[in-house]
């Protein structure tokens, strides 16, 4: 077991590059502070007030982050695979190029967050907030957005793959040039959706109305191509 700060006031502190895996952090008061490239792989930060917390480069693999308070944080390749940050607040937050895979961001607010070139196979996005996010160029294969709100999103060649995003809300969010083969776009609002030149061989779109969308050079068929 890691050493127990349950609590702490860590306002402002400099931790970067400490060895701190498997610490208890819950509840922990650490707005501003710095922990880039910090080992944290299964800390437990758990209603952590991080607000403005800086986490470059920092090592957060199977971390318990449920329900803190990350707004303004950065996070840019940070590791957070298989991390927990069910419910966690995350507005405007930096997470560019980090490793999301298998993390779970179920309902978390991620509004206005950058998360471009970031690593999220099969990662959980189920009832998030995403609006107004910039996921450009994000690796997003097998991740589920079941229900995810993705207004004016940006997803920019994103890759899709496989990605389950029935019941979510597309409207206005831009997948110009973006891969979603086999994925499932069921019942999803796509409002004034950017697909030109996306990818939709295979894709589910069911109970999908596309007239209000751009899909002007959108492959559906692969015989599209020609």
């Amino acid at each position: 077991m890691g050493a127990d700060l349950q609590g702490a006031n860590l306002a402002r502190a400099d931790l970067s590059g400490a060895q701190l895996n498997d610490c208890n952090l819950r509840e922990v008061i650490m707005p501003a502070s710095r922990w880039r490239g910090a080992d944290l792989r299964r800390c437990n930060f758990f209603r952590a007030q991080c607000s403005g917390a800086h986490f470059e480069g920092a090592f957060l693999a199977d971390a318990i982050l449920e329900f803190a308070q990350l707004a303004d944080a950065n996070l840019a390749q940070a590791v957070l695979r298989g991390a927990r940050l069910t419910g966690a607040s995350l507005y405007r937050a930096r997470l560019d190029f980090a490793i999301l895979e298998g993390a779970d961001f179920s309902a978390a607010d991620l509004s206005f967050a950058v998360l471009g070139g970031v690593h999220a196979e099969a990662a959980c996005f189920d009832e998030a907030d995403l609006s107004r996010a910039n996921l450009i160029g994000a690796d997003l294969e097998d991740a589920r957005l079941r229900g995810a709100n993705l207004f004016y999103a940006r997803l920019g060649r994103a890759r899709l793959k496989r990605a389950d995003l029935r019941g979510a809300r597309l409207q206005r969010t831009i997948l110009r040039e973006a891969d979603l083969q086999d994925a499932s776009l069921a019942e999803a609002l796509l409002e004034g959706t950017i697909l030109e030149r996306a990818y939709l061989v295979g894709t589910d779109l069911t109970g999908v109305t596309l007239e209000r969308a751009n899909t002007r050079h959108a492959i559906f068929h692969l015989e599209d191509r020609a």
